[in-house]
């Protein structure tokens, strides 16, 4: 805390940090106009879809406020984005391949995707929430619904404008830093819920004492699990072929995680969940019979969501530790792995560290994110901690980004301090008079 106090430089990234996120805070309380909030009585308290929807907003789901849609229709864009650059349209994997010049158009793309989506997500989440919830659009015409799904829309602009201010200016990455914010926003309602589900009413105070004291436990041990896995990685010696003065070159290793992916999946499985729920929302009664077979309250589609989490977790594992390149680029720096030819032999190699290390990492990401909701059908959990379990994988891997970035920056601001106070006096030769 010394340091984030003494460096002028982390002081304003951090204040920036905090002002987007005060920002967030401030918008989930600004209500879409139009709207006749007491409909929505009861909506906080809903499970399933509604519930994991809810927590990514902070909240701001069952407020109805401008962020109401939160950040999914930009990571949708992003996923959409991303699988098409994997050799299916030619054209944005060239851009792949043009550095900062390709990326700023990718990066435009991303946004009218974004647009997108955030227009028919805040189209059908304004229809469908009127027919469940009867006179919450006060004057139900087109113009009215119009006028939600622009203000919706324009909510989502907003957040993704917040987040690429925290990218650039502030520390951390934007959208996750703003995901784990509704997270921990929504924290002390979902304690008050289960306090109030748990402890009021109960005569008998021994069983919700050790009902509670069970359930921290089980959480405190999956948020070590995760602090473990997240930290956990094989590291693959490397040997320079570059000579020394003693005719050796140098060694080094490459590490690969456990969980290369990080909480990429669990986000991405979440937003793939999200949108087109939404829209089958929209069909009323038979979209209801839909989502109680497929939803997050059914095990079909539970077994979804654990399949789709794996199947991002290798997508992107490949995406961030390609083993093609990898392998080329430490040929090319006139290195090898020991007792491995270089070339594609060394790319086999790593191609099957990474798909048996990336096995264990889904795996475990699926397994943390499931037993909480199957826990919560067993044992009768309260819907606010079904979803703990991804919770808390976000939670995790994004604080733990977080502090290896204030890492990074203090030991910039350290050097940099070093070099300006030494300057003059350290590398500083006077000339030798004759």
């Amino acid at each position: 805390m010394k340091n984030l106090i003494k460096s002028q430089e982390l002081r304003r990234k951090i204040m920036v940090l905090l002002l987007c996120l005060g920002v967030f805070k401030v918008g989930m309380h600004i209500y879409v106009p139009g709207i006749d909030r007491r409909a929505l009585d009861g909506l906080a308290d809903s499970g399933g879809m509604f519930s994991v929807m809810n927590t990514f907003t902070g909240g701001a789901l069952s407020n109805f406020s401008i962020f109401a849609i939160g950040i999914m229709p930009y990571i949708t864009a992003s996923i959409i984005i991303q699988l098409l650059q994997m050799n299916v349209v030619p054209k944005l994997t060239e851009w792949k391949e043009q550095g900062a010049y390709g990326q700023a158009k990718v990066k435009n793309l991303t946004y009218v995707l974004t647009l997108f989506f955030a227009g028919i997500q805040a189209l059908v989440l304004s229809f469908s929430f009127n027919k469940m919830y009867t006179g919450l659009v006060k004057d139900p015409s087109v113009m009215s619904f119009m006028l939600i799904a622009f203000v919706l829309t324009m909510g989502t602009v907003i957040l993704v404008v917040l987040g690429e201010v925290i990218e650039r200016k502030g520390i951390g990455k934007g959208i996750s830093m703003i995901i784990l914010a509704g997270i921990l926003m929504m924290l002390p309602d979902n304690i008050a819920m289960y306090y109030d589900m748990t402890f009021i009413g109960e005569e008998e105070m021994f069983i919700p004492i050790v009902k509670t004291v069970l359930i921290v436990a089980f959480f405190v041990t999956i948020t070590l699990a995760v602090i473990i896995v997240n930290g956990g990685e094989r590291r693959v010696p490397i040997q320079s072929t570059g000579g020394s003065k003693y005719g050796m070159g140098q060694k080094s290793f490459m590490p690969f995680k456990i969980n290369m992916a990080g909480v990429i999946p669990v986000i991405f499985a979440s937003a793939m969940f999200m949108m087109p729920m939404t829209i089958i929302q929209m069909l009323g009664k038979e979209g209801s019979k839909i989502t109680s077979y497929i939803g997050f309250d059914s095990y079909v589609g539970i077994i979804l969501y654990a399949l789709i989490i794996i199947m991002f977790t290798y997508f992107y594992a490949f995406v961030q530790m390609d083993p093609e390149k990898i392998a080329k680029n430490i040929q090319q720096n006139n290195s090898y792995v020991p007792t491995i030819r270089p070339g594609k032999d060394t790319e086999t190699y790593f191609r099957n560290i990474v798909t048996r290390l990336t096995f264990v990492g889904s795996l475990f990401l699926a397994i943390v994110s499931v037993i909480p909701i199957l826990l919560g059908k067993v044992v009768i959990l309260p819907e606010q901690l079904m979803f703990g379990g991804t919770s808390i994988i976000i939670i995790v891997s994004v604080v733990v980004d977080l502090k290896n970035t204030l890492g990074v920056e203090m030991k910039k601001s350290s050097y940099q301090k070093y070099k300006e106070n030494k300057s003059g006096t350290l590398w500083k030769v006077e000339p030798k008079k004759v």
